[in-house]
């Protein structure tokens, strides 16, 4: 053993790249990836001083690739820069002892087709040197310092009538909301850090055991340059003291999928080893992973049945005005999670449990079973580009998790399960309700604060009775701008109906178009640095919030394109929205909303599900809480919904026009992705 440590240490010091790990003869005889990693995972060592420095171990990432393979971009970026560097030709550093993730994302061309592609490549980092005296003088860090420019602030405006000013002047024209700006100026403010993908929730990424995920998207309609790149060593000085490199060779598993851009086409996914966990260490202690869900493509995608997408805006809108109907206060909800549990419900029910689902939402089966599409299409991942180190960071992201977590001891169908991960990508876990159901309990509500990035950290107190529960949840969260991390804000008055209230109002930027009208209500929108949007909702005078956000009047706010951006040939129209800041936390108790409409008949008096053979089961419990933050940085919001299953008995020569659109009485909003589906609905009393 003490030989063998010695020849590995030997090779370190004397080379900087490592030999690359051979693949085993079994996996030899699968299908090679496209693109893949020549190692898989690398221990690094630090090891004994030289002229009082301490010689760090470093690896190159290298990319194997199959034959017509172009490689036109590859990025590298490691989880934690403390433990070990990165560099953008792919050359790895040990910093200090401990393990990270490298990150590498593979854009390559096969057959004119595009590709995005990402890897896994784990590095330990160990510590090998023996403890030496203290040095007689004492050592000093070297801490490199940025020149950072004055960032100017400009003065805040003593009230909503006042606005910053702007080296272009604007045309003041009133209108019946809001008062117009007569000068503008753009701000800038300082940029924070984005928030680290280690604190964001995972769709997939293991806990202990290392998995390689590989995921393939195809887009037909981008051309790619055909560069072929090969990472390159790039040489690196590292003047810190204390850690080192090897190499650990780890079975590590690959996961292709092939989708096509169009989410309505059929997605292929190839799996060679199916051992990756999806679950929080704390979670696995106490439940058991009954299915494995196929990989989902980063990237978003697109929905083309325009059916489709109107019975679901219908339906978003038409659940929501159910639920907010005897609202007073601030409340938000979710349709969308609440959509994909019944899909889940409807892909598992009987007849009976069809026909209420049908009624509640009006699709039919094969629309029903466009739920599959639906979350690969509203799953993404926002990236920026690092200027200073070459790298893309995850800025922001949406994705959605559903799964059936069924009481230990019950039988449930084995291809029921595998029909729901292959479908919906369902996760199956068994944990024990009746048994231990503080655990259980427990289970839950850790798996869904991991999900939702802490957002819904609560116990939602399962009964013991609980056959299974179905679970949905969705995560998102975007910027406002690329250029400008916070937006404007300044203090105003909100009217309430107790009066009038002091809250910070945000200044959003301006949009193509002007504010348009219903019967009942003003609409206007703002939208993120990613192309979400909140549609914001103003009851005109004589009517009610009520009124504003009844289903018909919100069906018309969210099917409106045109928002007559011209006028004319040389005038052309801006608006934005001035609106307070918020954060809402809402609990619907919806199985008592859908009683109170008369919903649900055959799922709460007994049903039979091919999930649970020859058991008469009934809808027990339908639990739905969302939060939303709107703040100056931007959006972030989560939902959860739990069925819980028991026993049954433009020109240059234009003329600029802007005007705004403030949002200082009680309102609505809707955000929807790019394509207008509604993922959150909700009102504003107080700020």
């Amino acid at each position: 053993m003490k030989k063998l440590i010695c020849i590995m240490l030997s090779a370190i010091m004397t080379a900087s790249a490592f030999a690359v790990v051979p693949m085993s003869a079994s996996a030899a005889k699968k299908k090679a990836p496209a693109v893949s990693l020549k190692k898989k995972s690398a221990t690094l060592r630090i090891t004994a001083s030289k002229k009082g420095k301490a010689v760090y171990g470093t690896t190159k990432i290298k990319l194997k690739k199959a034959k017509g393979v172009k490689i036109t971009k590859t990025t590298f970026s490691t989880s934690d820069k403390k433990i070990a560097k990165v560099s953008k030709n792919g050359k790895v550093t040990a910093v200090k002892k401990g393990s990270a993730k490298i990150a590498v994302k593979v854009k390559y061309t096969l057959k004119k087709r595009s590709y995005k592609k990402t890897l896994s490549f784990k590095v330990t980092v160990r510590d090998m040197r023996k403890k030496t005296p203290a040095p007689t003088e004492p050592v000093t860090e070297t801490e490199t310092v940025t020149d950072t420019e004055p960032v100017t602030e400009t003065a805040a405006p003593t009230s909503l009538d006042t606005e910053p000013t702007e080296s272009e002047t604007i045309i003041p024209i009133p209108t019946e909301i809001g008062t117009e700006p007569e000068t503008e100026t753009q701000t800038d403010t300082e940029t924070e850090p984005p928030t680290s993908l280690d604190t964001w929730p995972t769709e997939s990424e293991p806990t202990e055991t290392v998995t390689e995920k590989q995921t393939e998207t195809v887009t037909e309609t981008e051309k790619v340059t055909e560069t072929e790149t090969e990472t390159v060593t790039e040489t690196e000085k590292v003047t810190e003291t204390e850690t080192e490199t090897e190499i650990v060779t780890e079975t590590v598993t690959e996961t292709e999928t092939v989708t096509e851009t169009e989410i309505v086409t059929e997605t292929v996914t190839e799996t060679e080893t199916e051992t990756q966990s999806t679950v929080p260490q704390d979670v696995e202690a106490i439940s058991k992973k009954l299915n494995d869900v196929p990989e989902i493509p980063f990237g978003g995608g697109y929905i083309s049945d325009k059916e489709f997408l109107k019975k679901l805006s219908e339906f978003s809108n038409k659940l929501y005005a159910m639920c907010a109907e005897s609202k007073k206060d601030n409340y938000v909800m979710s349709p969308v999670s609440v959509y994909m549990a019944m899909a889940m419900l409807y892909r598992i029910g009987d007849s009976g449990v069809k026909a209420d689902i049908t009624e509640l939402i009006n699709m039919n089966d094969a629309q029903m079973a466009q739920a599959g599409n639906l979350f690969l299409a509203l799953t993404d991942t926002f990236y920026s580009y690092n200027h200073y180190e070459g790298t893309e960071e995850v800025v922001g992201r949406i994705f959605l998790t559903d799964s059936i977590w069924l009481n230990s001891g019950e039988k449930a169908d084995a291809e029921t399960l595998k029909a729901l991960a292959d479908e919906l990508f369902c996760q199956a876990f068994e944990t024990p309700f009746s048994e231990n159901n503080a655990a259980a309990n427990k289970a839950v509500s850790d798996f869904i604060s991991e999900k939702t990035n802490g957002l819904i950290n609560k116990n939602f107190n399962l009964l013991p009775s609980t056959v299974f529960a179905l679970i949905n949840t969705i995560y998102f969260k975007d910027a406002w701008d690329a250029e400008i991390e916070k937006l404007y804000a300044a203090d105003g008055k909100f009217t309430t109906e107790n009066g009038e209230i002091n809250t910070e109002f945000l200044y959003g930027k301006y949009v193509a178009g002007q504010v348009q009208q219903t019967k009942v209500s003003d609409f206007f929108y703002t939208t993120t640095r990613n192309g979400y949007k909140i549609k914001f909702i103003l009851p005109k005078e004589g009517f009610t919030l009520s009124d504003a956000m009844s289903a018909e009047n919100l069906n018309a706010v969210n099917s409106a394109t045109e928002f007559n951006e011209r006028e004319g040939e040389n005038i052309r129209h801006y608006t934005r929205c001035i609106f307070p800041s918020f954060k809402i936390t809402s609990d619907t108790e919806l199985l008592d909303i859908m009683k109170s409409n008369g919903l649900l008949k055959n799922s709460l008096t007994g049903f039979f599900s091919p999930l649970m053979e020859n058991r008469m089961l009934e809808v027990s419990d339908i639990k739905h809480t969302t939060t939303v933050d709107v703040n100056d940085k931007g959006v972030e919001a989560a939902a959860v919904t739990i069925i819980t299953i028991n026993e049954g008995a433009a020109p240059i020569e234009d003329k600029n026009v802007y005007h705004t659109f403030t949002l200082d009485r009680s309102f609505g909003f809707i955000i929807t992705n790019p394509n207008d589906i509604v993922l959150f609905e909700g009102q504003v009393t107080r700020p």
